[in-house]
């Protein structure tokens, strides 16, 4: 039986995935390979390749104090909770001005930064070198099927996955331009049971819709709209998962890596909870997700239709 761990997308709150995998390790639940989509992605590559959860986090936290990344500026997304009134105003110029920005530009971060802070982590080695197998979600904006990256660059795969539209450039790859697979695949159970999984362990750290009784603008709205398509994508492709783990991240924001430790920490606690159940399917295939499974595979589901593997098996 090969069990798969589909890792998905979040952000910072994907450091809770490190926290997730070191409660498999100690449970003793050993998964054949992982797919990663966007934070998932960096985590899977970096446990691959570092093989222990230890060793990635000192390398993440050496990165979080470095002076390559402050040049992101990632902090300048954040907006203060408890602002004055000219703090307030302040936020809104600056919004104003990085959404004329994103009309102009293709992102509202460079890509040399990016690829910078990326090479400091990732080893500029093929996918297939890492000791454990991994695949990485992208979203081809031509075609605008899900591509799952099996082989290649790994920098680019985790580039390309994590490729937050708007706000990090697309990545070009042949004839397709790629972006962050979370528009279509929060949590990869999909590609993870086209890679052959019998049973798929789902992490889900999206932080979810919750209610927005406001909206200031027609952006606003669309944003809204989409969260609303998207989450509802997520939900629906969860249930095929054999056991999804949840952590309570709902009060990290996507941009606050700093947040390492307690994002971790809600991880570790998550996973021990579905204890029982993770012991469970380690001896035979979890029965709700097969039947929903083969409710699927009765409708004539054409997954080619939407994702695709690259390269191409």
């Amino acid at each position: 039986m090969r069990i798969g761990l589909a890792l998905g997308g979040g952000g910072a709150r994907g450091w809770a995935h490190l926290g997730v995998i070191k409660a498999l390790e100690e449970m003793g639940v050993k998964f054949d390979f992982i797919v990663g989509t966007s934070a998932g992605g960096l985590v899977a590559a970096l446990y691959a390749y570092h093989g222990s959860v230890e060793k990635v986090i000192r390398e993440v936290k050496t990165l979080l104090d470095s002076p390559k990344y402050r040049n992101l500026k990632i902090e300048d997304f954040s907006v203060e909770k408890e602002a004055s009134r000219i703090r307030k105003a302040a936020n809104s110029v600056r919004e104003t001005f990085m959404i004329a920005k994103g009309f102009v530009n293709m992102s509202l971060i460079s890509g040399k930064l990016i690829a910078d802070s990326i090479a400091d982590l990732i080893p500029d080695i093929d996918i297939t070198d890492l000791p454990l197998k991994t695949a990485y979600v992208a979203t081809d904006l031509i075609s605008g099927r899900d591509v799952i990256l099996v082989k290649g660059s790994l920098r680019q795969a985790v580039q390309a996955t994590g490729s937050i539209p708007g706000i990090f450039p697309p990545v070009p790859l042949d004839n397709m331009i790629l972006v962050d697979g979370g528009a279509t695949q929060k949590v990869p159970i999909m590609p993870a049971l086209a890679m052959g999984a019998d049973v798929v362990i789902g992490v889900d750290v999206s932080k979810g819709i919750g209610r927005k009784t406001e909206y200031k603008s027609a952006f606003e709205v669309l944003l809204r709209i989409d969260a609303i398509t998207s989450d509802r994508l997520n939900y629906l492709e969860k249930l095929i998962g054999d056991v999804i783990i949840h952590p309570d991240v709902h009060n990290i924001e996507w941009y606050e890596f700093d947040r390492l430790d307690e994002a971790y920490a809600l991880g570790y606690a998550e996973a021990y909870k579905k204890q029982e159940l993770l012991s469970k399917i380690q001896k035979t295939s979890h029965i709700i997700a097969k039947k929903i499974r083969q409710k699927l595979s009765g409708v004539g589901i054409d997954f080619d239709d939407f994702m695709i593997f690259y390269p191409e098996k």
